[in-house]
């Protein structure tokens, strides 16, 4: 018998010795490497908070206890961004794509959310296969936006895209946890 297959998937996470970010992400692939599953991260070429690119063939991210692949991802220079966005569409298209080549055999896939539509990727992906799919909640999207942008009807105009990704992720999921008790 073989040890289970899992991909986890975040746009965001501090690897190795990088100077900021969360590790909560790498520390749940850790985890499960370390009870004996086949784990791999599925990450960004560019790192969220440093706003810069990551040197992708650095041994330290090949020297972890889980495999880290990275999706390829064009980056932005602020969070509050629309090219932000466009970087996070960018993504989710880039995964897509790995997932449909290599991920036919992963017996379960958790993903970070936000971003919404990376998990949406995810999700749609692990039904496709049928495996489970569990979704670590860390941020709601797009009510967290409306404490700082909340305009009647331009914020639901503005917002939808974000709404209808994580109806789908909730409608997709296995299971869920999160870092929070209002998720």
């Amino acid at each position: 018998m073989r040890n289970a297959r899992i991909a986890v998937i975040t746009q965001a996470v501090k690897l190795a010795d990088e100077a900021a970010g969360l590790n909560r992400t790498s520390y749940i692939a850790e985890l499960l490497a370390r009870e004996g599953h086949d784990v791999d991260l599925l990450t960004s070429t560019f790192q969220h908070w440093e706003k810069k690119r990551r040197d992708i063939v650095n041994p330290k991210y090949h020297e972890l206890p889980y495999e880290v692949i990275f999706i390829e991802e064009p980056g932005y220079s602020s969070n509050i961004n629309p090219i932000r966005i466009y970087s996070q569409n960018v993504f989710a298209k880039n995964l897509n794509t790995y997932l449909e080549r290599y991920g036919a055999d992963y017996d379960l896939i958790w993903c970070q959310i936000p971003p919404n539509n990376i998990a949406a990727t995810a999700g749609t992906f692990a039904r496709k296969i049928d495996v489970p799919f569990i979704v670590d909640i860390n941020d709601l999207w797009p009510e967290a936006m409306r404490m700082v942008v909340d305009i009647p009807v331009v914020s639901d105009v503005a917002f939808y895209p974000f709404a209808r990704d994580a109806k789908r992720v909730y409608q997709l999921l296995s299971g869920a946890v999160g870092t929070s008790d209002e998720y």
